[in-house]
C-alpha cells in the first residue's frame, strides 16, 4: 500500500509525493566487496647525471642585414603564431635551420605577419635551404637582397 505525503516548499507551493508503506520498504543491499587493487609499481630513481633535458632553441626577431639573401616560410594572423609556428620549425628541422635568425614583419594591411628567415650567404644556399624544406613538405620563397 502507498502512503500520500505532503511536503511543504519555502515558496508557498505544497507538493504530494506517494512514498511506499515502510513494510513495503526493502531493505538496503548488502555492500558490494571489491578485490584489493595490486600495489604500485616501484619507483626507480636515476641518478641526476644521466638524466638530459633539452632546452629549445630561443625564438630572436631581428632585421636581417642589408644585402643578405633570405627565405619567407609562412604568413600568418598573429605575431605570436609566427613565432610559435618558428619554434616548432626550429625542433623539427634544426639541421636546416640552425643558425639562422627569426624577422617577423607585417604586410602593407598590418593584418598578417610574415616569417622570413635569415641571412644566408647566396643564392646557392637560398636554393639549397628552400629545397630541402620542400623535401620536409613546408614551401618556401627566396627573397632576394634589398640594394
Amino acid at each position: 500500500m502507498l502512503a500520500r505525503t505532503t511536503w511543504y516548499a519555502l515558496g508557498g507551493d505544497d507538493e504530494t509525493v506517494m512514498v511506499p508503506e515502510p513494510a513495503q520498504m526493502a531493505t538496503a543491499p548488502e555492500p558490494v566487496r571489491m578485490a584489493a587493487a595490486p600495489p604500485p609499481p616501484p619507483v626507480v630513481r636515476r641518478p641526476a647525471a644521466s638524466i638530459v633535458t633539452r632546452q629549445a632553441a630561443p625564438v630572436v626577431a631581428r632585421v636581417a642585414p642589408v644585402g643578405a639573401w633570405r627565405l619567407q616560410i609562412i604568413s600568418l594572423s598573429s605575431r605570436k603564431a609566427v613565432r610559435r609556428e618558428w619554434a616548432r620549425l626550429n625542433t623539427a628541422n634544426p639541421d636546416l635551420l640552425r643558425g639562422l635568425t627569426l624577422t617577423v614583419s607585417p604586410n602593407r594591411s598590418g593584418s598578417m605577419f610574415r616569417m622570413r628567415v635569415g641571412p644566408l650567404a647566396g643564392r646557392d644556399a637560398a636554393n639549397k635551404l628552400c629545397a630541402g624544406l620542400k623535401r620536409r613538405r613546408t614551401g618556401c620563397l627566396i627573397l632576394r637582397p634589398k640594394p
